[in-house]
């Protein structure tokens, strides 16, 4: 797709616009356009969904889609342009705020970026890191890969075949087929959590009509029909020259190591492609202890203060022990406040994610589990398939 030709065929001025569904919406083609040619991290393709509005530039050579919680905008993806087209989209969006809304918090903003932020006086705290791993000096050798290779050499002997799955080249029963069991997978991973729902925002839709450039990547078990085990979907960016695990989920009772494998399986298909880089996705809080001028000190010390205390509800030391597995390079994220970090904006972002939507019954049995073992150290809790 060649956005810029695309991009002149519309003449509409600057604004807001909601989004209809993927196949009414007009604009849909040309989002996603840009989500996988300008997006710079791993949630950037999700600016694609069904649920976000958008904000076009007024010369149409750009995008910011976000999330209204009252009159509050929650900006995902990132500024979806050109690096030459990204200071206007950032003026005109701030404009578009200031004269109708109270605040705007800009998500996964990275190093590059963040000088634009700055010369708008925009609060910035970091907010985690993203693990991301260069695929041509990348290998699976040696004695920091060792937990890698033996999970491998683990399901490899219990002949679990890994694929991508092309839902354009299947039937139609065999697309239901397995869409359903991937829902089943999706359902039965989600027991094992305290949440009662997936978490929203960060994390994409399983809309199987509205794919996209998706990749699904799936490990089948080899004895009777082959039921699914576990599975990945890789969301683009950077021209597709990056890739990112957006969404993985396994069986409860599937093989040890599953997931791991499936995506060395996964990366060792996008490396053959000439794929430069794959993110593993967020870690929520890691490197924040120190503040940085002018941050929003709500937002630190609640993120210090959940990896002390809620450690049982979203494990984030057990999820960076486990990506840290695949030995990737780290890049910083910051969330991007305007014009600064409020209660409400605080209140009303906690709300979007959907962070205390939890099983009170399943939150205390793993709050006591961490309280009786002990478990308050950086190696906490991964699952025996190696997921989160």
């Amino acid at each position: 797709m060649h956005v810029e030709a695309e991009l002149t065929a519309s003449p509409i001025t600057g604004r807001s616009e909601t989004t209809g569904s993927w196949n009414s919406a007009p604009e849909a083609a040309l989002v996603e356009g840009l989500a996988y040619h300008h997006g710079q991290v791993y949630d950037s393709y999700l600016a694609c969904e069904a649920d976000r509005e958008r904000f076009w530039s007024s010369d149409r050579s750009g995008v910011v889609t976000y999330v209204k919680v009252g009159a509050h905008l929650k900006v995902g993806g990132g500024l979806l342009a050109a690096r030459e087209d990204k200071p206007r989209l950032l003026a005109e969006f701030l404009d578009f705020v200031s004269k109708n809304h109270k605040s705007a918090v800009f998500f996964n903003i990275t190093d590059t970026d963040l000088p634009l932020f700055q010369q708008h006086g925009i609060q910035i705290t970091k907010w985690g890191e993203d693990p991301l791993i260069d695929l041509a000096d990348w290998n699976c050798q040696g004695k920091a890969f060792e937990w890698l290779r033996r999970q491998r050499n683990y399901v490899t002997r219990h002949k679990v075949r890994c694929s991508e799955w092309l839902p354009g080249q299947c039937s139609p029963d065999e697309f239901h087929a397995t869409r359903n069991e991937m829902l089943t997978v999706a359902n039965d991973s989600l027991k094992s959590k305290p949440q009662v729902r997936e978490m929203r925002f960060f994390e994409g839709v399983l809309d199987f009509n509205n794919l996209g450039r998706k990749r699904i990547f799936l490990a089948r078990s080899d004895e009777g029909l082959g039921r699914i085990e576990a599975f990945v979907v890789a969301n683009p960016y950077q021209s597709g020259t990056g890739w990112a695990f957006e969404i993985y989920r396994h069986r409860q009772d599937s093989i040890r190591g599953v997931v791991p494998h499936l995506k060395l399986h996964a990366m060792d298909l996008l490396r053959a492609e000439g794929v430069n880089q794959v993110s593993l996705g967020l870690i929520p809080g890691l490197n924040c202890q120190s503040g940085r001028a002018g941050d929003s000190g709500i937002t630190r010390r609640a993120l210090q203060w959940s990896s002390r205390y809620l450690n049982f509800l979203f494990d984030n030391a057990g999820l960076h022990h486990y990506k840290s597995r695949f030995r990737p390079r780290l890049e910083n994220r910051y969330v991007c406040a305007y014009p600064r970090v409020s209660i409400m904006t605080f209140v009303t972002t906690v709300y979007l994610l959907g962070f205390l939507c939890v099983s009170p019954m399943k939150a205390a049995k793993l709050a006591w589990r961490q309280i009786t073992k002990r478990k308050n150290s950086p190696l906490a809790r991964i699952d025996d398939c190696g997921n989160k």
